[in-house]
């Protein structure tokens, strides 16, 4: 299985985590942004890429 690598701009992700594809490392992102926002921390990006640099996909939460 292929690393995955979860930033924010202020934490760039080293250790990576396993999820067995694209789709469900896209689902964990948006559950860790989401946790993340209601914890209180200031991310609101993150980007996903793999092992190769291969982007997966990009949140961004914007409020008005």
């Amino acid at each position: 299985m292929p690393l995955y690598y979860f930033h924010c701009p202020l934490d760039q992700d080293t250790e990576g985590v396993d999820p067995p594809n694209d789709a469900t490392a896209r689902e964990q992102a948006r559950e860790a942004l989401g946790a993340m926002i209601e914890n209180g921390d200031t991310c609101t990006d993150m980007e996903v890429v793999d092992e190769q640099g291969r982007h997966v996909v990009k949140l961004s939460l914007r409020s008005e």
